[in-house]
Order: C-alpha cells, then structure tokens, then sequence
C-alpha cells in the first residue's frame, strides 16, 4: 500500500509530534509530569500508528515496527523519556515511506532496462565437442558430422 501523505502532511505531522515531545521534557520538570507524560504516551502510542495505517503508511515494514517499539520501550524509561522519542519514531517512518516511495517510482525504469531478448536467447551448445570446436550452437548444426579431409601421405 503506498503513502498517501504528502510532504507537507508530514511536516505538519513532524511539528505536531516535536510539540508533544516538548510538552512531554517541560512537564517532566514537574511532580504532575510523571503521571500526565504516561497518559500523553498511551494516547500517541495508539493514535501514531492508527493514523499511519489510515494515511497508507504500513507500520508492518520491520524498520518502522522496531523504531516504533523502541519509542514506546524509551518512553517508559523514566529519564530517556524526556527524549524526543516521538519525534524522532516519525522521522524513521518519514524516511522508510519516502525511501519505498522511492523504489517504487524506480521499478518501471529498472523493468524497461531489462534486454527485450532475454526471454527469446538462443540455448548455446557446447562450444568445444570431441576435441572439434563448434561454430554455431548445436541446434544448428547439421545432424552428420562434418567430412573428415582426406590425408596426404
């Protein structure tokens, strides 16, 4: 299924996500921020990947499924979620969907290089048979051997 997201979805994403990181170090300054930060998690734990898979970012890609995995692992450390973690789990996801983007986009042209004989290639026999070199390919020969040249004496 391919992104439908546009760069500027993902900017806007991309602020929204550092703006909630934000809130998420200034409220960790604070006794209130250990309770608030673990609800803030459990909201954009479910909704960041249920949006991708609505905007047709697949969150089954292993790279994606692991940074995502790792942001919620660091976001329960109670120093490294003070990180931001959120912000940079999109940023993966960003560039594994923008670098699928770009695979994709490139399979015509590596399709249209492939030579158009490929397919229809002449089966080549061996070139070197009972000690006589062979010209053309087997099915091409003639059925009988060539004539053996009289010798001299």
């Amino acid at each position: 299924m391919a992104s439908r997201m546009s760069k500027k979805e993902w900017k806007i994403l991309g602020i929204i996500i550092a703006m909630i990181d934000l809130l998420q170090f200034i409220l960790d300054m604070f006794a209130v921020g250990v309770v608030v930060n673990e609800i803030i998690d459990v909201v954009v734990g479910f909704s960041l990947p249920l949006y991708f898979q609505i905007r047709g970012v697949s969150m089954f890609n292993p790279k994606r499924a692991g940074a995502f995995l790792a942001t919620l692992v660091g976001e329960a450390i109670p120093i490294a979620n003070a990180l931001p973690l959120w912000t940079l789990d999109v940023y993966v996801t960003y560039l594994t969907t923008k670098g699928e983007g770009l695979l994709i986009e490139n399979v015509p042209d590596i399709t249209n290089s492939i030579p158009k004989n490929i397919g229809n290639a002449r089966k080549q026999g061996p070139k070197y048979q009972n000690g006589v070199r062979s010209p053309n390919p087997r099915s091409e020969r003639a059925s009988t051997p060539p004539p053996i040249p009289p010798s001299s004496s």
